[in-house]
């Protein structure tokens, strides 16, 4: 009896597995330390600056992101049991360019998904390649704030630093190939880079060829939930971490946030408003909007999403919340009709919370279609389904 009563004690104590999860914001990265069971054992944040060289760029430095990950680190392990610390894995802002030069040195600050510099790139992408071409490729046609212009503009811009590249790589990778030595990503962040044949989930032969880019220059792509690598040696000894730490490919912000807000699978939607704003849709199936109004990409799921996004919705917080029963009212931020999205999970109009609010700021007005705006006394946003 006694010795059961021993060993149930033993059960009870015996501490879970841990895992960290690192998402490398644009203001911040924020870490997270979970056991098994999904309690939260710590959070750290850690800030980096941002740089606005010329109107309309936006670059951090790469090595600003690993210095204060593994600051983060370090503090956000300083109190557990480093022994059970299991695997690490990543979400982050996407479409970000990082390049590296042959000795892994990073040759240029990265330019930033909100970067705007790439306005004749995606001309050329869109008008002379074509959009049906690119959506042929890629699924998608040519935003700012892809990476595979912001390639051209490094290429056309700065011939020098074009002529180094030896790697490719997307901002959370770049933390995943610092801690591994394995150059990754993964194919939810990958469908953002406008080289990445979304419905085949492999690099697009045409698109490496439009932007004069080897595949050898480019990260070997995985599922979001399989394992890369292992922690280098000399990482693994300055955490006081065992070599045997997995690192698992992890996906871009917003497929990261979908599969914890249990956006997976056949037709579910969820909102994000914050320095950006998007409207997520999962599917099972791979599908191209007519319109190419919104994104096509692979879900960290194993599946595929479409997303309408635009670049700034920090305003959002003052919005009220209100109620909406027509669809004609209801506009996206990204001056986009609701009525081009399927939301299955909704049985009616009145099953979306909405938010409520005067027309977006001055500012970003100048970049909207005025006249298609003055049909609206308002602009109504959905927050989240509720089903």
């Amino acid at each position: 009896m006694h010795e059961i009563s021993a060993k149930c004690v033993g059960f009870v104590k015996e501490v879970n597995m841990l895992y960290v999860g690192i998402d490398l914001g644009t203001s911040a990265v924020k870490l997270l330390l979970m056991d098994e069971t999904g309690h939260i054992h710590k959070i750290v944040s850690k800030e980096y600056p941002l740089y606005f060289p010329n109107p309309g760029w936006s670059e951090q430095k790469p090595e600003d992101w690993y210095e204060q990950s593994m600051a983060g680190l370090k503090e956000l392990l300083s109190e557990c049991d480093k022994s059970k610390v299991a695997g690490i894995s990543f979400g982050g802002q996407m479409h970000g360019l990082v390049i590296l030069d042959s000795d892994d040195n990073v040759i240029r600050p990265a330019l930033l998904w909100n970067d705007g510099r790439t306005y004749e790139e995606c001309d050329y992408l869109n008008n002379v390649i074509g959009k049906d071409k690119l959506s042929e490729y890629t699924a998608n046609i040519s935003f700012t704030g892809f990476t595979a212009p912001k390639i051209l503009w490094v290429k056309n811009k700065e011939p020098e630093n074009f002529a180094r590249i030896a790697k490719i790589m997307l901002p959370k990778d770049y933390l995943a190939y610092k801690l591994s030595g394995v150059h990754c990503t993964d194919v939810s962040d990958a469908s953002g880079m406008l080289l990445f044949d979304v419905k085949n989930r492999c690099w697009s032969k045409e698109m490496m060829e439009i932007c004069d880019v080897k595949e050898e220059q480019l990260a070997k792509v995985f599922e979001s939930y399989e394992v890369v690598g292992t922690l280098k040696p000399d990482v693994a000894d300055e955490l006081g971490l065992s070599t045997e730490v997995k690192i698992i490919a992890g996906a871009g912000d917003n497929a990261a946030a979908a599969v914890g807000t249990g956006t997976v699978g056949d037709g579910r939607c969820n909102i994000s408003l914050g320095t950006s704003g998007t409207i997520f849709i999962s599917s099972d199936s791979f599908g191209v909007d007519e319109n190419n109004a919104l994104h096509s990409f692979a879900h960290a799921d194993g599946h595929y999403h479409l997303m309408g996004c635009m670049l700034s919705a920090a305003s959002c917080k003052n919005l009220k919340l209100s109620r909406c029963d027509s669809l004609q009212e209801l506009t996206l931020l990204c001056n986009l009709e609701l009525s081009h999205v399927s939301v299955s999970n909704c049985s009616s109009l009145k099953s979306l919370k909405l938010i409520d609010t005067p027309l977006l700021s001055e500012k970003c007005l100048e970049y909207l279609d005025r006249e298609y705006l003055s049909k609206y006394d308002r602009i109504l946003f959905p927050v989240s389904v509720i089903t």
